[in-house]
């Protein structure tokens, strides 16, 4: 559900042929599974030739992509450029996104994949140590937002295109005819 945004708002049996027809033309696999409450369920993902077509839609800037994941004891934020993982460790520790109170980041890079359809490239990680505390004090969504420069999700990489991609018309600027 975290990824599954915005809605599609597909009635189940048109979801179903759609995927279909995307899983016969090669942009998707599937795989039958079991979800979470045990009940039949089939898992999808991109395949090399569907990735290549999301991205040449969305035109992502791959320089500043991240990916962060958590324990209850770190961070780690992983990225295609070690200067955007930084920014993206320094707005969260100030926003208080993360709780660190200090002490050894490690940075590493190596040669892999950070998105599974993509070749592999160099890869650079940061890892730090958090806390969790209850009495921590709010995340501040607002400055974290105003001090973005990487993207995580597909909805934020609006945030990054040319001038020249920002000046299409959204669909909330067309007006009807009628």
């Amino acid at each position: 559900m975290q990824y599954n945004y915005p809605s599609h708002d597909l009635p189940d049996e048109l979801l179903h042929e759609t995927l279909d027809r995307f899983e016969q033309k090669g942009i998707i696999t599937g795989e039958d599974c079991l979800n979470y409450d045990s009940q039949p369920d089939r898992r999808i993902r991109l395949t090399s030739t569907g990735g290549a077509l999301w991205e040449s839609e969305r035109l992502p800037d791959w320089s500043r992509f991240v990916t962060d994941s958590y324990s209850d004891r770190y961070i780690k934020i992983y990225g295609h450029s070690a200067s955007i993982c930084e920014a993206f460790f320094e707005v969260a520790r100030y926003t208080n996104l993360i709780q660190y109170r200090g002490g050894l980041v490690k940075k590493v890079s190596g040669h892999r994949r950070l998105v599974y359809w993509r070749d592999q490239q160099t890869i650079h990680c940061l890892a730090a140590r958090i806390v969790c505390e209850e009495n921590w004090p709010r995340w501040d969504y607002r400055h974290f937002e105003e001090d973005r420069c990487w993207w995580r999700f597909a909805n934020e990489i609006g945030r990054f295109w040319s001038d020249k991609e920002r000046s299409f018309p959204s669909q909330d600027n067309h007006s009807s005819t009628q």
